[in-house]
Formats: C-alpha cells, sequence, structure tokens
C-alpha cells in the first residue's frame, strides 16, 4: 500500500490531490501492501447490501481499528484508521467491496486581473452579463476547498453557512488559508462596498466546504466527505437547499481510474449522477492534464487557464515576470490535454482573501471558479439542463484563439487559431458569461455524429461510402456531407442509416477532407471530420500533372520563389521563407525543367498567410503541396478563401510523404484568393508550393527565355561610379552574369565589362567632370536580355594646381606680386577660391590667405630685401586641389 504524501505549497502550485493506489478488489478485497508504518487511514467501500451508517463501527472494531466519516450517498462506505495489519483484516471481511489508502490534497496556486471583465460577466462598456440580468440567483455553488471566510463583506451576504460542512472536525468551514475564499469571491462575490470584487455570479449562493487544511492540504477522503455531503443535500427531497455547481480547485498528479475505484472517482460519478456539476481545475504542473484528477475525469468540466491583463481580447497589455506571462496567452503553468474542456483567465487575479482582504492570485485554481461562476448563470436561467447541456454551452458560445466565436466555427475551435504557448493540439475556447446565460433558456442541444468509415488518415479508392452515427433528443433532420467543406451530399432518409456514396476516382490525387454535419428538426447541428488520401502520392513531381496555368515554388531560392503565375501575383502576408538547398529526395518539389530538387518553402510558428491577386477572371483548381521534412508529428489545417466561402484540408495524420491538397476556385478579375495555413501541433506550419491548372495532364510549359531587363542605378564619387542594379525575372533560365555598356554621350553606350551573378560593379577608370552614360544587361544560357534603363553621372574630383605661377617684386608699393592663371582640369565643378601659402625657405610654405576667384596678389606683409617662397592651390565644391611649383622673389 502506498504511503500518503504531503506536498508543499510552491509559487504556483495546485491542489495536489493523491490518486488511490490500484489493486482494491471488488469481489476479494486485499489491501495493497505497503511497509511504510505511518500509513494509518483507508477508504472503505461495502457491499449494496451492507449498508455503512449500520456496520461501519462494528466492522472496523473487528479489524482492529476505528471508523471515521461516514458515506451514504456518493459511496456506500467509511473512512477507516488502522495498522496494515488491521486494513488487511478489514479487507478480508466478506462484507468489504474495496478498501484504498487516502491520499491528500493541497490547494491549487493563485492570481487575478480582470477575469470577470474578459469574460464578458461585468464589463464597462461591451455588453455584459450582469447588464442583460442575469445574476445566477437562486443556485447554489458548492466551493470544495479550504473553507471561506465567512464574514467576509463581499461574501457573507451569500453565504449559506448553515448549510455547509467541515470534513476536518468540529465547527463552521471557516478559511484560516485563504485558498477558497480566493475562489469564492471569483466565483459569486457580492461587491458593492467600494473597494470589493464583483464574482461571475454575483446572486448565487455560496456553501463552503472545508475540505482542505489551513496550511491547503487534505485527505482523499476528508474530499469525498464534501462530495457526500453536497450530493446529501442534493437526494434529501428538499429542492430549497439543492447544490447544482460545485468548484474544485484541487487535484494531484494521477490517471483516471473508473466509476468503481471505491475512491475519489466513483464518488464524483454517483454524485454528477444526482445532478451536481464539477468545475475543476486543469492543474499548474505544465503536464498533459490525463495525467492529473479530478481534471483527468470525464465526469468534470475541466479548466485550462490564460493569461489576460487588460480584460480585453488582442494582446495589447504586454507581459509581466520577464515576458513569462504574456497578455492573451495560454498561461506557462497550466497543464493542458484532451481532458481540458474550456479555458479562463487565471493569471494575477484580484478576489477575495481572508481577514476581509483582497489578494493578487494566479493558477487554474482562479481560472476554474469563472467557469463555476458561468455554469450559475447558465442553470439559473434553465434549471432542466443536464451537465452535458452545460458544458456544451460554455464549449459553443465560448471564444476562439482567433477572436470567432465557437459556434460560427462548427461548435469548436478547430481551425481557428491556437492559444500562443499552448503546447497540445486543442484551442478550447475561452468562456463568455453573457453569451453562454443568454441561450440557456431555450438551448436545444446539439445531435452526436461520428463518423464510422473510413478511418481518420486512411487511403481510400474508387467509391467510398462515407458512413455515419447521428442521434439526436428530438430527431436527426439531415446529415450533410461536404468534401473539403464543399457541400457534395445531403442525406435526409435514416431508413437505411447515415451514408454517403463518394466516387474518389474522379479526385485528383491527394488528402481530402470529409466532414458529416448532422442537423437536428430544431436546427441545431454538429459535425465530425476525418481527413483521407485519394489514389497515388506524386510527391514532388508535379510537371506534368499540375501548374499548367502557373506555379509558384516557394521560397526556391532562399530569400525569392521561382514564380511562373502569367495571370496572378504572389504576396507572402505572413511567414518567412526557409531553404535547405538542393536534394534528390522524391518528395521534395522538382524544377520546371525537371533537373532539379529543392527543400523549400514557407514557415511560421503559428499561422502563415499568403495571396494570390489575378489580373484577369480565372476558374480552375489550386494544388498546394505541404511536406512534414524534418518529423512526422506535425498537424496543420490548410483554408483556401476565393471569396465564395472557405475551403479547408485538415492535415490530422502525418505528412512526412508529402501531401497534395485541391480546391476549386473562381475569381474575376483583380479578385483575391488567400491561402491560410495554421498550426495545430509540431515543430510550426509550412507550405512548400502553389500550383494552377487541373489534375489532367498539363501542357507544355513555356521555354525558356532570355532575362528581363535589369534597374539600374548610379552614384560618383571623386574618382568612381558605383553602379547598382536589381535582378530581372529570368526568363525560366537561371541568369549567369550581367554585361555593362559605358559611353560619353546618350545612346551611344557600347560594351564596357562584363561580370558574374552579381548585382553591382565599380567602374574606377573615370575622368572628373566627364559625363558617362551606362546601361546594364542579363546574360542567361538562352542569352542575353534587354537593356536597362540608361543613367547618366558626372565623377567629381578637387582642381589641378593653378597654371602659370609667378612671383616678382613689387614696382610699386611695398612686398611681393604674383599671378597665376585657371587649373586646366577644374575637376568637373567650379573653381569657387584660391590659396596661397609663403615661406622663407623653399618646402616650408605656410596658408598665408585665401582669395577669392582673382588670378593675382600682392603680399604686403613681408620685410625689406627677405626672399619669400610662395605657393597656390584651387578650391572647388568637392575640395583642394594640388600645390602648384614653388615660385620666390624679394620683396622691396
Amino acid at each position: 500500500m502506498s504511503s500518503m504524501r504531503r506536498f508543499s505549497n510552491v509559487a504556483i502550485a495546485v491542489l495536489t490531490l493523491i490518486a488511490p493506489a490500484t489493486g482494491a478488489l471488488a469481489q476479494e478485497p486485499a489491501p495493497p501492501r505497503n511497509d511504510a508504518a505511518s500509513e494509518s487511514q483507508w477508504i472503505v467501500t461495502l457491499n449494496p447490501e451492507v449498508e455503512a451508517l449500520r456496520h461501519a463501527a462494528a466492522l472496523a472494531r473487528a479489524a482492529g481499528g476505528e471508523s471515521g466519516d461516514i458515506f451514504q450517498h456518493v459511496l456506500n462506505g467509511f473512512v477507516f484508521r488502522g495498522s496494515n495489519q488491521a486494513a488487511e483484516a478489514l479487507a478480508n471481511n466478506p462484507n468489504v467491496r474495496t478498501i484504498v489508502p487516502d491520499g491528500v490534497v493541497s490547494v491549487t496556486s493563485e492570481t487575478v486581473p480582470f477575469g470577470v471583465r474578459r469574460i464578458q460577466a461585468r464589463h464597462p462598456t461591451k455588453s455584459d452579463a450582469h447588464e442583460a440580468g442575469f445574476d445566477g440567483a437562486g443556485i447554489r455553488i458548492a466551493i470544495l476547498d479550504t473553507g471561506i471566510d465567512l464574514a467576509h463583506p463581499d461574501l457573507v451576504a451569500n453565504l449559506d453557512t448553515d448549510l455547509g460542512v467541515n470534513c476536518l472536525g468540529v465547527g463552521p468551514p471557516q478559511d484560516g488559508h485563504g485558498h477558497g475564499t480566493h475562489v469564492a469571491g471569483i466565483a459569486a462575490g457580492v461587491g458593492g462596498n467600494g473597494e470589493g470584487i464583483v464574482g461571475v455570479a454575483h446572486s448565487a449562493r455560496l456553501v463552503p466546504v472545508k475540505v482542505l487544511d489551513d496550511s491547503g492540504f487534505g485527505t482523499t477522503s476528508q474530499v469525498i466527505c464534501g462530495i457526500d455531503h453536497i450530493t446529501g443535500l442534493t437526494l434529501d427531497g428538499d429542492p430549497a437547499n439543492d447544490v447544482r455547481v460545485a468548484n474544485m480547485s484541487l487535484g494531484e498528479e494521477g490517471v483516471a481510474s473508473n466509476c468503481q475505484d471505491g475512491a475519489l472517482r466513483e464518488a464524483v460519478c454517483n454524485s454528477t449522477a444526482a445532478g451536481i456539476i464539477y468545475i475543476a481545475a486543469a492543474g499548474n504542473s505544465t503536464i498533459d492534464a490525463t495525467g492529473f484528477v479530478p481534471a483527468a475525469y470525464p465526469e468534470v468540466i475541466t479548466v485550462s487557464a490564460i493569461t489576460d491583463l487588460d480584460g480585453e481580447p488582442g494582446g495589447n497589455a504586454g507581459c509581466l515576470l520577464f515576458f513569462i506571462y504574456c497578455d492573451d496567452t495560454f498561461a506557462e503553468y497550466s497543464n493542458y490535454g484532451d481532458p481540458i474542456d474550456v479555458t479562463a483567465p487565471g493569471t494575477e487575479i484580484y478576489s477575495t482573501w481572508v481577514g476581509g482582504g483582497y489578494q493578487n492570485n494566479t493558477g487554474t485554481s482562479m481560472a476554474a471558479p469563472h467557469v463555476a461562476g458561468v455554469a450559475a448563470l447558465v442553470v439559473a436561467e434553465n434549471p432542466s439542463l443536464t451537465r452535458n447541456d452545460v458544458e456544451e454551452i460554455l464549449e459553443v458560445m465560448g471564444e476562439c484563439p482567433d477572436g470567432t466565436w465557437a459556434d460560427d466555427a462548427n461548435g469548436d475551435c478547430v481551425g481557428h487559431g491556437r492559444w500562443a504557448n499552448d503546447p497540445d493540439n486543442t484551442s478550447e475556447p475561452l468562456v463568455n458569461a453573457l453569451r453562454s446565460a443568454q441561450v440557456a433558456a431555450t438551448w436545444n442541444p446539439r445531435p452526436t455524429i461520428s463518423i464510422t468509415s473510413p478511418a481518420d488518415g486512411a487511403a481510400v479508392s474508387g467509391v467510398v461510402q462515407v458512413t455515419v452515427e447521428a442521434s439526436d433528443d428530438v430527431g436527426v433532420a439531415t446529415v450533410d456531407f461536404f468534401v473539403n467543406d464543399r457541400l457534395v451530399f445531403t442525406d435526409s432518409d435514416p431508413a437505411d442509416g447515415w451514408s454517403m456514396a463518394w466516387d474518389s476516382s474522379v479526385m485528383a490525387g491527394g488528402v481530402y477532407t470529409v466532414t458529416a454535419t448532422a442537423t437536428d428538426t430544431d436546427g441545431a447541428s454538429r459535425s465530425d471530420q476525418v481527413s483521407v488520401s485519394v489514389g497515388t502520392n506524386p510527391q514532388g513531381d508535379w510537371v506534368g500533372s499540375y501548374g499548367v496555368d502557373g506555379y509558384a515554388l516557394l521560397a526556391w531560392n532562399g530569400t525569392g520563389d521561382l514564380v511562373s503565375l502569367p495571370q496572378a501575383s504572389l504576396s507572402l502576408d505572413v511567414g518567412s521563407r526557409d531553404s535547405q538547398g538542393s536534394t534528390t529526395d522524391v518528395r521534395a518539389l522538382e524544377s520546371p525543367d525537371e533537373l532539379e530538387r529543392r527543400a523549400t518553402g514557407y514557415w511560421d510558428l503559428a499561422q502563415i498567410r499568403f495571396r494570390l491577386t489575378f489580373d484577369t477572371a480565372y476558374a480552375g483548381d489550386l494544388h498546394l503541396y505541404a511536406m512534414d521534412w524534418a518529423s512526422f508529428d506535425r498537424r496543420q489545417t490548410v483554408t483556401v478563401d476565393d471569396g465564395s466561402g472557405l475551403q479547408t484540408v485538415n492535415l490530422s495524420t502525418s505528412f512526412h510523404d508529402g501531401a497534395w491538397m485541391h480546391f476549386p476556385i473562381s475569381v474575376a478579375a483583380a479578385g483575391t484568393v488567400t491561402v491560410t495555413v495554421d498550426h495545430v501541433a509540431g515543430a510550426n506550419a509550412l507550405i512548400n508550393g502553389v500550383f494552377l491548372g487541373g489534375g489532367g495532364a498539363a501542357e507544355p510549359l513555356p521555354s525558356p527565355e532570355a532575362p528581363a531587363a535589369p534597374t539600374l542605378t548610379a552614384v560618383a564619387d571623386a574618382s568612381a561610379v558605383d553602379l547598382s542594379w536589381t535582378a530581372p525575372a529570368d526568363g525560366g533560365s537561371s541568369i549567369t552574369g550581367y554585361n555593362i555598356y559605358r559611353g560619353t554621350s546618350s545612346g551611344s553606350a557600347s560594351l564596357y565589362a562584363t561580370v558574374g551573378d552579381v548585382l553591382a560593379y565599380t567602374d574606377t577608370v573615370v575622368t572628373p567632370g566627364v559625363t558617362y552614360y551606362y546601361q546594364v544587361t542579363a546574360v542567361n544560357d538562352i542569352g542575353e536580355g534587354s537593356r536597362s534603363n540608361e543613367v547618366s553621372v558626372i565623377p567629381l574630383a578637387p582642381p589641378g594646381a593653378p597654371d602659370n605661377v609667378s612671383a616678382a617684386t613689387a614696382s610699386r608699393g611695398k612686398g611681393v606680386v604674383l599671378s597665376w592663371s585657371e587649373p586646366s582640369l577644374d575637376g568637373g565643378s567650379p573653381v569657387t577660391g584660391y590659396l596661397i601659402y609663403r615661406g622663407i625657405s623653399p618646402g616650408e610654405e605656410a596658408l598665408l590667405v585665401e582669395v577669392g576667384t582673382v588670378t593675382n596678389y600682392q603680399d604686403r606683409s613681408t620685410s625689406k630685401s627677405v626672399v619669400y617662397y610662395y605657393r597656390i592651390s584651387a578650391v572647388n565644391a568637392v575640395g583642394e586641389g594640388d600645390l602648384s611649383p614653388t615660385v620666390s622673389a624679394a620683396a622691396k
């Protein structure tokens, strides 16, 4: 027998409920072995004919122990305290059905931002549930937790303390921890005291059920005690004290057993059958919730957590704690997986706390009571709703990660985004209080439907019999069958079962999504779908099969696509290009000449989106190719929108061998077709090729031709001209180089230089001031393409040295007279002045003066009979030119 364990409370912990050890026997009870001396408490169930209330004490004494709490409603049994030997003796008693070790439970960790606002229970600017009159009046919510602060001003008006229970001993179910009080405030806080909070169902009654101690821990039997108590209220024949909703923000790692396990699962099953709706926190262990109980039980409505930091959709409120918790994302701590039914805010949630206070807490413990509150609003509007009805309303009326409503998305959120950070393929809806309460009074449960054949991922051929099982409380009227979201058949005769004969032989080879939608006589509907493979998979061999009207090999050149779309242009809106280079793998797309294959495509962690914009009207088939190059676990949905309705293929099984998808499209001139690829599971979303044209034999591809003309630009500096150009369309044959043409008059350029496959060239053999004219052409294996646009440019340089510089003793007045003429080379820019340098020794001249555009100067700052040495330079817009030779003269 496994020893009982206690778990410490950590910053983001979950109510940790120990799963009982397996091996409890129904016919020959024998407790599991355990040598731990401290093991002393057990959960015992008795055979149906043996009433626990009458026989528990005697059976316990006979085995050498004592009885504790007695269960009458969800289990026929009691708590037994005794040694391992005593437990084994009791297990061998023929009146005992099962005996399992008691366990330990603890609280799920805490938080709150704008949860009530985010789910539209109350909102300052939007329509909300409270404004519409939905408040949960008349419904009781049991809080199975650490108790509730029985004097809290935001809770006391809603408390049914006399209906509560303390499963840890005598006394009222007072909260000495805070967790239960926090949970209660979220679900049904009254508010209205100026600083308090308002809960989701602010007029619902709260029943405090203390099953955890003041450190946040409890035993399995104590939780069963709480379940037993509220079930007894519901079964006592007095509807005035019934509990309809119960919140369990507690749990521990373990797996779901069955409804005959003699412990917690059996208690939950029986209580649910009595009409109580259980809301369970998914847990804060960042694990699959199938390994966490009671969240893993299908009888409960399991709630994961999102982070919402502003009470609004859109993810605009940034992040907390070093970008760990970001607005409108799946909470980093939350458990995930198939058991999750809905999600709700769980990070930094503000609510009531012990001692009449308030506090922010974080965890799925905070998400669950948001949902418990919404469940109370729903049941208050229609008490006849079953647990399954309530779960369906919460799911169908919820918000999908992409902002759409689940009831607009086939009743679930599959293919409608995923919460960022969510590690699974479950796009659980965010509960919405207003929408859920609005439909409750007139709720018509949707039909159940399941495609029984073919199986998901099956390979099919010829005429395929698609068979469906469908049922509904008011009767199924029709079952519609869709292929890639296009209606192909409606079955309105159930006499021979719901089915469709689908001729797959007329379909191009590839992956198709078959959807069946059952609609009842009141108009409610539900769908199921499978993806199947039809025909032979041509993998990357598209030439001659697809692309007769155009193609795009995505990211073929690494940073660009290889595109031949005569009627359309391609634009990548969301996503990136990636190239892994050439390969011989037949899964990779081949080049148009069938001589090369490359592993390339678009990719994104969450979503790829691109558009085809058509110059002329087009009606035909759009073919897409996707290949999971590196793994087997990628899953994604691919949706095509041509303006006449969405078409979707759900790649729900491996596409490691490549998947072709086919969509008929029809667009007018200037019309757009949008392709969206949504990541579901695995590393990322990806798509490799786009092809226009039917699936039959393709027309011959256009022959390669010489490249188009590049677009040329030129920039000159003092001694060079820098040319650059854009790569033109290559004409279907890779560009091998470029020819550069140059001349000194417009239209006179002749071949000047030839370069390789580069996009720039620097001409250093230029004369400043001379106007040069350039053009460029691209060359491929077919030949030389057209010349680019002509550009002209003038290289500029500083001027040359002044000519004819002379110096002479002044004939009139004092000093030395200098004269010179303009330099023969002005550098392409007019001279703007001259600099005169002077010294008393050759080579030691220093700047004396700067003059304008004159060509003479008399130096009067001299001493008589001293010989002076001079040099002169010219200046233009570029700068100072060379110095002239030295000249000298004696001063007068």
